[in-house]
């Protein structure tokens, strides 16, 4: 059964989703397979972010994670001290109870939150019932100038991070620093303040985030992006179009060779499809010769831009094969 991809159209191009693997910003080194993630500070929020942290880690390709309370149970019975550098045999004790062979440590965790309130005037229109002179009533419509309460509800996590070998060397060390605004108004301030939504809420929302970004320095990780490619053009490039869209994207490659051969005004546009074609199936170096060759062609900056974004690719994709075996580009 052939998947169906949606497709944004915009004037004579389209957007595809492409799914591809995101390198972490820091390369563990490879005999680190299995982590034991150990939270020093430990409370409500804390805890938040390592389930986040393990759930994200342990779906992605490049670690084994153990359970939480395994390896929050080795940090216990180590003796390490709180605020004290862990030794090579409290690690080595970690790394033997939990068959780890490394440590992610939570070492500090602060959570601040803070309200700021403003407000503005607007004017509404309020239909009133007045008495007449005669005794009878009428609906009259009267402008009102009223106060508007503006809530700002402000939610800060500071986290420090180490990356420990069971020799107890610190690999890397890291923080993670996010802030967010929820923002609501309300003719009180109690209504205000309920528009912005629950603090609790907001709180572990922030905290998953904490744990994902974390995730994101050591761990690969999947990401979608998206790309730009041409819809009109001749019958070739069109028929490739819509069989892109259903899914097939063997005959799109076969429509689109077909326009590119022909060496006019539409070839330009069949290179930059055919290039997107070889991104999407992991040919990272032959959809850049064909975005470059594109890029001679026309004057369309996304064009340009795209060749850009391929080279970057390729670089990531270098950093990957560290991070999770050899590079198998073309």
């Amino acid at each position: 059964m052939k998947k169906l991809i949606l497709f944004a159209a915009i004037g004579c191009s389209t957007h595809v989703p492409i799914d591809v693997m995101e390198p972490a910003e820091f390369t563990v080194p490879s005999p680190v397979q299995r982590l034991a993630l150990v939270d020093r500070a430990p409370s409500e929020h804390s805890f938040q972010v390592l389930y986040a942290l393990r759930e994200a880690v342990s779906s992605g390709p490049r670690f084994e994670v153990v359970s939480n309370e395994a390896a929050q149970t080795a940090f216990t019975q180590s003796g390490a001290v709180v605020g004290q550098p862990l030794s090579a045999d409290q690690a080595g004790s970690i790394c033997s109870d939990t068959s780890a062979t490394g440590i992610v440590m939570l070492d500090s965790l602060r959570v601040d939150h803070d309200w700021i309130w403003s407000e503005r005037e607007e004017e509404r229109t309020e239909d009133q019932r007045i008495l007449k002179q005669d005794g009878n009533e009428e609906n009259v419509q009267v402008v009102k100038t009223v106060t508007v309460q503006l809530a700002t509800l402000d939610i800060t996590a500071d986290s420090a991070w180490s990356l420990i070998g069971c020799d107890g060397n610190v690999l890397d060390a890291h923080s993670v620093n996010l802030s967010q605004a929820w923002h609501g108004e309300g003719d009180s301030k109690t209504d205000a303040r309920a528009a912005t939504g629950r603090l609790k809420t907001h709180q572990s929302e922030l905290m998953g985030d904490v744990g994902m970004r974390y995730r994101s320095r050591i761990s690969p990780w999947a990401s979608r992006i998206s790309r730009r490619m041409f819809s009109g053009g001749n019958a070739h490039i069109r028929a490739g179009r819509r069989a892109a869209v259903a899914g097939d994207w063997e005959s799109a490659y076969r429509r689109w060779k077909i326009a590119a051969k022909k060496n006019n005004a539409d070839s330009p546009r069949a290179w930059v499809n055919l290039a997107v074609h070889h991104e999407q199936k992991g040919n990272l170096k032959v959809a850049l010769k064909y975005a470059k060759r594109a890029a001679l062609k026309t004057n369309k900056r996304w064009v340009h831009r795209y060749v850009s974004e391929l080279k970057t690719s390729i670089e990531k994709k270098k950093r990957l094969g560290q991070q999770l075996g050899p590079d198998s580009d073309e």
